[in-house]
């Protein structure tokens, strides 16, 4: 059983659309080369689409399209409207649902006809939540992602069944772990099991040393250090892992967090930089992806497969 697994990461995700838009013109359709698909937030999106046989170049068009308005912050009309800059989420969700809704249309997961798995978290008691095929079946698939994608202070909360759902980046912003267990509740075996992981430049960059250890909410804040931390050590950690059980058969690419354009990429920078950005990231991690595609993990290539040095368009 072959597993993509999509990391979160915002506009980050970018990055890793533009990869699999590569792989599709080196082995075919994404939806054609793997078994199962997982993802987590803005890699919610990127897994229902793969599952869903959008083309890469089509997603990539939406979110260069559609990134820039969901990550526009709200306005303020005035003074009186000051307080609300704290007081709810910092985007409209809008935007963000036009792609998803493009994507999704009006499916549940029981109408998928490829195995999918989505992370989010319960917000009444924290409880990870895995939307799949097998264990919700009814819930939509739309919902699902919205929920996943719904980052904290960024995007608001999502409703389903009547329980609030938030940012699966919270439990498993890189969700390999759950994609395996979800494969062998289906009656994998695990030495049948191999992966594709893909980040979405979440590799913890360095943020150099706090001049001040005793950092406050804005030291953190800044530069968004705690959320670099977290999500660059969490990835960390799951590979770690994942390496341990699967060996070989587990392939995880990720952005070198010191390539050149690295300070124009963030989790809700989505300007012309940032795309440049991603395009430059994708390039230099190609010939992983290329490797990977060829070995005996992966879908094989086409015979007319493009050169590895073009890079991106």
């Amino acid at each position: 059983m072959k597993i993509l697994s999509i990391s979160g990461g915002g506009f980050q995700a970018l990055y890793n659309v533009i990869l699999l838009e590569q792989l599709e013109q080196l082995a075919g359709p994404v939806k054609d080369s793997f078994d199962l698909f997982c993802g987590t937030s803005a890699g919610a999106v990127v897994a229902a689409a793969a599952a869903r046989g959008m083309p890469m170049a089509e997603l990539r068009a939406g979110f260069e399209k559609r990134g820039a308005e969901a990550f526009r912050r709200r306005s303020i009309a005035g003074p009186r409207d000051l307080w609300r800059v704290f007081g709810r989420s910092r985007y409209i969700a809008a935007p963000l649902k036009m792609l998803v809704d493009e994507i999704a249309g009006d499916v549940t997961f029981a109408e998928l006809d490829v195995p999918l798995a989505v992370t989010a978290v319960r917000l009444r008691d924290g409880a990870p939540t895995v939307f799949s095929n097998q264990t919700s079946p009814e819930v939509k698939l739309g919902d699902a992602v919205m929920a996943s994608a719904a980052a904290p202070s960024m995007f608001p909360a999502v409703s389903i069944k009547g329980e609030l759902h938030a940012d699966g980046a919270i439990i498993a912003n890189a969700p390999d772990l759950l994609a395996l267990e979800l494969a062998l509740r289906a009656g994998a075996k695990a030495e049948e099991v191999s992966m594709l992981s893909l980040g979405s430049m979440n590799a913890c960059p360095p943020l150099g040393e706090p001049a001040d250890p005793d950092m406050g909410v804005l030291d953190w804040l800044r530069n968004n250090r705690i959320f670099r931390t977290m999500m660059g050590a969490q990835a960390e950690v799951t590979r770690r892992l994942m390496s341990s059980l699967l060996g070989e058969r587990y392939t995880r690419i990720d952005a070198d967090p010191g390539f050149p354009l690295r300070g124009d990429v963030a989790l809700d920078q989505a300007d012309a930089k940032a795309v440049v950005a991603a395009r430059m990231a994708a390039s230099l991690s190609l010939p992983e992806l290329e490797v990977w595609a060829r070995s005996g993990m992966g879908p094989g290539v086409r015979t007319i497969a493009r050169q590895a040095s073009a890079g991106p368009r």
